[in-house]
Formats: C-alpha cells, structure tokens, sequence
C-alpha cells in the first residue's frame, strides 16, 4: 500500500506538468486577452508540478532516505488503520484538487474584473484568502467526517 500511495501521488505531480504546458501553449497560440490568465495558470500547474517531483526525488535519495522511510513509518504507526489512511488519502487529494479549481477560478475572475477595469481592495483579498483557507479545512473535515460515517 505505501509504494502504491507514493506512486500515486507521483503520477498525480507528473501529470499536473503537461497540463501547465498545455496552458502555455493556448496562452502562446491563441493570443486574446485571456492570454494573460492561460500563462498564469500554466505556470501554477507546472510549478507545483515541478515542486512537488523535486520533493519526492529530495526525499528518496540515499542520504535522506531513511529519515524519509522513518518519517513515512511514523505516520503509518499514528494511522494505524489501513482504512483511515484511505479515507485521509481520499479526502486530501480531493481537497487538492479543489483548492486548484478554487484558485484558477479566483484567477478567471481577477483577470476580467481587471480587464473591466474594476479594482479590488488588498483587504477583500486578504478576506477572500482567509475565507478560502477556512473553507479549505473545513471541507477536509467535513469530507473526512462523511467518508468515516459512510465506511464505518
């Protein structure tokens, strides 16, 4: 089960890259004023593709290997439950994903209330961010609370 997760979550990283890429691409063929906004998106999608490969490659080399391994045999010990680390696997990856849609339809919208000429105040941002990381956990809790409900 844990070389599975640690592949999973590797082709997860892996494939985020060509998906920055592709909109790069759209950004550079189709040149519209929504090519600012493809750039942006392409260039978070493969950065985080990027770093997260590099934390990976970092935590499986030979000198960091085995505080890696300890550090993975920790946690399963406070998982202890093969279902629970499903479930918190299942919920995380989702919230992931989530976060991601969240952030580039929060970047759709500031470019066209910029391109409309509509500034935003640095405190509704700083409220939106704050709301955003709230609701981030709470949906984590939730979908935990919900998967351990319908599994157990």
């Amino acid at each position: 089960m844990k070389k599975f997760k640690i592949k999973s979550n590797l082709q997860v990283l892996i494939m985020q890259l060509p998906i920055g890429i592709l909109f790069l691409l759209i950004s550079i063929l189709f040149e519209t004023k929504l090519s600012d906004l493809f750039i942006k998106l392409g260039v978070i999608w493969f950065m985080v593709g990027i770093i997260g490969v590099i934390i990976h490659i970092y935590n499986i080399l030979p000198k960091n290997r085995e505080k890696y391994q300890q550090e993975i045999e920790d946690l399963e010990i406070e998982a202890k439950d093969e279902l629970n680390t499903k479930i918190l696997y299942d919920a995380s990856t989702k919230t992931f994903v989530l976060g991601m849609v969240i952030w580039s339809i929060t970047l759709v919208v500031v470019i066209i209330l910029k391109e409309l000429e509509i500034n935003i105040s640095h405190t509704a941002i700083l409220f939106y961010i704050f709301i955003y990381l709230v609701s981030q956990v709470a949906f984590l809790m939730a979908y935990i609370s919900y998967l351990q409900k319908k599994y157990k």
